[in-house]
């Protein structure tokens, strides 16, 4: 919520919330100490305090009074901190010009500057702070407007309401949309569903913000591209969802278009709100983890410019594996740094790289010799390999705590905890310009480093399950490092004498 504050507000809250912790009483020299300002700021900040607080000091509910050398602050129990702090936050110019946002879609600065009573040099400025907390969700006020994906600017709103707007703002909404109210207890009972407040509530924001942006018109002929109209139309799979889910939506007349139908269900999904037993659940679940399902047209539902990554389009295996990269750590995981950086990266490495494509396949082979040979034979283990290399491979210029944190929040198996944890540790200490290539001869397995650019095509004929930048110095820690990610036996080493063989 501080991220919001205006400066003015942001030190009148820290100066109640210091007082409180104190137990209502500090002296102006400590004030001074502990917020590193000075007496003559001091005064200004506790003059608007007293300005916030007159109504509610004149009703008796709090007590605050600045004495010579001291400042004395309480409240009785029918008020609190934080109803103080949402009043700070309900006057700030970053607060009111996001809801602006929300309410017009575009920016108006003639009406802004007469409701907020300041001056465009003070909305431009207020824009660019604003923006710095934006950018967190790829977001960016821009020509006047909230510029972004759609399913980010949904995120967005919903965390803003959920997490910043104060209750009475909440309750305020809450008490305009009782159609939305009605659907989610109709969604809520048809499918047993046994949701209470907090996760209606949350149902309730998600659906009123799709319902909000949509009224925007170029958002509404935006929403799809006509490449994903067609490929939806003609998809057995999609229709899963639109006659269990999307046809529901639409009989409450709720004017949603296919992908919000889609964001709904995801949105459902990952905040458990859908329990495993539900009707629901049953008649939705497979839907992007079905394998006959053509991957690329779910693509399309989420990067509507997807058109532009020609060399995936007929390669269902590649599709499918990057559409779940996508879905598993893009979608309401918590964390926005996660949808961000994971997107951005993969946007930025495929439109620079035309060998992209050619990488993923190389790997996708190679998976398979790797996972037979460590015994991960079912499916889901190979699944699970695959994925891990294709999140190394599109994270390569992330922190690493932020990749190590990406890579155990994807699943928690403990053997692929550890091959992640190896092989990050090792792609982010350092960079070297090497290929590793593996192949068996018979009980042998030699170790091929070449340099990148100097690779031929006959070279690949042998399965790649490691093609990365290794920050290792020497042939032997390159040989080191792959047999601990094998585990392989003693009896079984890398042949590191093939290194001078081949290195060249």
């Amino acid at each position: 919520m501080e991220d919001f504050l205006d400066k003015q507000e942001r030190i009148s809250n820290q100066i109640l919330e210091l007082l409180q912790t104190h137990g209502g009483y500090l002296s102006k020299k400590k004030l001074t100490e502990l917020l590193e300002i000075s007496g003559n700021s001091l005064r200004i900040y506790l003059k608007n305090i007293e300005t916030r607080l007159e109504k509610v000091v004149a009703s008796g509910h709090v007590f605050f009074e600045v004495e010579a050398n001291n400042v004395r602050f309480s409240v009785d129990g029918t008020t609190n901190l934080s109803n103080i702090s949402n009043d700070f936050l309900m006057n700030s110019y970053k607060y009111k010009i996001i809801m602006y946002l929300y309410m017009n879609e575009t920016l108006n600065l003639i009406d802004l500057e007469n409701e907020l009573h300041i001056s465009g040099s003070s909305i431009t400025r207020r824009i660019k702070e604003l923006n710095e907390i934006l950018a967190e969700f790829n977001l960016k006020i821009k020509n006047r407007r909230l510029v972004g994906t759609k399913i980010q600017l949904n995120y967005f709103y919903y965390l803003f309401f959920i997490r910043v707007m104060p209750f009475t703002d909440r309750t305020e909404l809450l008490s305009r949309s009782k159609t939305i109210s009605a659907y989610t207890d109709v969604l809520n009972k048809q499918y047993d569903l046994g949701w209470g407040d907090d996760e209606k509530l949350s149902v309730f924001l998600w659906l009123k913000i799709l319902i909000r942006l949509n009224s925007y018109k170029e958002q509404r002929e935006e929403s799809l591209t006509p490449v994903s109209r067609e490929l939806i139309k003609n998809n057995p799979a999609y229709g899963k969802v639109k006659i269990s889910f999307f046809r529901f939506l639409k009989k409450y007349a709720l004017s949603f278009v296919e992908e919000d139908a889609i964001g709904l269900y995801y949105f459902l999904i990952e905040f458990n709100l859908i329990k495993n037993d539900s009707e629901l659940y049953v008649q939705i679940k497979d839907v992007d983890i079905d394998k006959k399902t053509p991957i690329h047209v779910a693509i399309n539902l989420f990067w509507r410019d997807i058109e532009k990554y020609t060399y995936f389009k007929n390669d269902v295996k590649i599709n499918y594996t990057l559409f779940n990269l996508y879905s598993k750590l893009a979608i309401f995981k918590g964390e926005s740094f996660i949808y961000n950086r994971t997107i951005t990266e993969f946007n930025r490495k495929s439109l620079e790289r035309e060998d992209f494509a050619q990488i993923i396949q190389k790997l996708l082979t190679a998976y398979q010799s790797v996972a037979q040979f460590n015994g991960l034979n079912s499916p889901d283990n190979l699944y699970y390999l695959q994925n891990q290399y294709l999140y190394i491979l599109n994270i390569l210029n992330f922190e690493f705590d932020d990749v190590l944190k990406i890579g155990l929040l994807i699943n928690r198996d403990p053997i692929m905890e550890k091959l992640t944890k190896i092989i990050m540790e090792r792609l982010l200490h350092g960079i070297l310009n090497v290929q590793v290539e593996s192949y068996q001869k018979d009980e042998t397995y030699d170790l091929i480093v070449t340099n990148r650019m100097g690779v031929s095509q006959g070279q690949f004929e042998s399965p790649l399950y490691v093609m990365s930048e290794i920050g290792v110095s020497s042939d032997e820690a390159i040989a080191d490092v792959i047999n601990e990610i094998l585990e392989i036996d003693k009896d079984k080493k890398i042949n590191t004498q093939s290194l001078e063989r081949e290195s060249r």
